[in-house]
């Protein structure tokens, strides 16, 4: 909570659950000259989550962003991360533009230009994404509450997880990563070797101890 609550009175971008790779990009456009630019490869997560929708607002008030979107497989194996490239400018003459493109077959495609940007939702059109369009025009946020999955730094503050390979307790039950997704299967097996009591799982997440559909690589 003290961290937290020390990112609130640094960064004017710190919305809810705040990432500390959006507060080292607000650092640096501070420290930018008029017209310096920066190029960062980061996650793509800065694009479309709402608690970093202060650090888009941020971007688009302060210069030219253009956005390269990497997907998932660059730095596999060795990381398991949708990453983009952040390219900025900084400087009120460049502010609001945004471009947007796309790295397939090691090539850089164009998706589009914007001029008014003013920080909203990034996303990424492609023929699947028209085609859901005309399906449906509702966004899966218009009917469900999206929640994240707790990180790895409240994972071990949690009095409540023991870490115990060999532990067998029908009152506990382990604690999932992303690699426990598997296409169309959740995979319940121990890979990150946590462990909770069932009836503590809500310190976690309050949201556990509900019904909840779970979603992963929903980047586009």
């Amino acid at each position: 909570d003290e961290t937290k609550n020390n990112y609130k009175r640094n960064f004017s971008t710190c919305y809810g659950k705040y990432n500390v790779y959006g507060a080292f990009i607000e650092k640096s456009i501070q420290l930018l000259r008029e017209s310096g630019q920066l190029i960062f490869i980061t996650p793509a997560t800065f694009t479309f989550l709402d608690e970093f929708k202060k650090l888009r607002g941020f971007l688009a008030r302060n210069g030219d962003t253009e956005i390269i979107y990497m997907g998932e497989e660059v730095f596999k194996p060795d990381a398991f991360v949708t990453s983009a490239i952040l390219k900025f400018v900084k400087g009120k003459k460049y502010a609001h533009n945004l471009l947007l493109a796309e790295l397939v077959d090691r090539q850089v495609i164009l998706h589009k230009k914007i001029t008014n940007w003013k920080g909203e939702l990034i996303t990424f059109k492609s023929a699947f994404t028209d085609a859901v369009k005309k399906t449906c025009n509702q966004r899966l946020s218009d009917i469900y509450e999206i929640r994240i999955s707790p990180r790895t730094p409240e994972i071990k503050k949690n009095k409540h997880i023991v870490r115990d390979k060999t532990i067998i307790d029908e009152n506990y039950i382990p604690i999932l990563n992303g690699r426990n997704l598997k296409v169309n299967e959740i995979s319940y097996e121990p890979l990150k070797e946590h462990w909770i009591p069932k009836a503590k799982i809500n310190t976690l997440r309050g949201y556990f101890n509900k019904p909840h559909i779970v979603i992963a690589l929903g980047f586009r």
